[in-house]
């Protein structure tokens, strides 16, 4: 599967990262750099309810699935205020040391173990940001955070449903283009425990 947008980031990290490697080699040298580095971090979600919002299947007897290829992939959503399955540990997807003076675009293989059998619908994603050596926040997802965490949560949309049973392995390929926030992109594939 190919899922394409994503809004890792927010206004306190620039989107592009390329002009952010200008401005880090010009800027003085041993300066706190904050956020000192930030990550997308995932997991793949699922349930009844997130199967109902992202997948249309069939209505009173009319096979309507077809229109699911209308869907958008991705999708920005307080996940905290919905029902959901957690059906993985929790996952980086990309880093950025903003510390660094380079961004590389290189893929970044993953292979994620489902934890809890289910209907995985897709991957969630939200930041971390590594403020300092000693400060992290993220916006993870849960019902209990204030205001929902603040920002926005990603969910990547998957094609189709997908039934998977724990021990079965997701593999993903998150990539970035240097250029805009908005432009991860990620490829997956299931694997069955029973074909492993």
């Amino acid at each position: 599967y190919e899922i394409k947008e994503c809004d890792w980031s927010s206004d306190v990290c620039s989107s592009d990262l390329k002009a952010q490697e200008s401005a880090f080699l010009n800027a003085t040298p041993g300066a706190a750099v904050i956020p000192a580095a930030g990550s997308a971090m995932g997991y793949l979600a699922g349930g009844d309810v997130l199967k109902d919002m992202l997948f249309v299947d069939s209505k009173k007897g009319l096979d309507l699935s077809a229109f699911d290829n209308l869907a958008p992939p991705v999708l920005d959503i307080a996940l905290g205020g919905f029902p959901h399955t957690v059906l993985s540990e929790d996952f980086e997807i990309l880093r950025f040391d903003f510390r660094q003076n380079r961004f590389p675009a290189d893929p970044h293989p993953l292979e994620i173990k489902v934890t809890r059998a289910g209907l995985c619908t897709g991957v969630a994603q939200w930041i971390e940001l590594e403020l300092d050596a000693e400060t992290v926040y993220e916006n993870r997802p849960a019902q209990s955070a204030a205001l929902g965490g603040h920002w926005m949560h990603i969910l990547y949309r998957f094609p189709e449903a997908l039934h998977v049973a724990e021990g079965d392995l997701i593999r993903l390929s998150a990539r970035h283009d240097r250029l805009d926030r908005k432009s991860t992109r990620l490829n997956s594939s299931h694997i069955p425990l029973s074909r492993m």
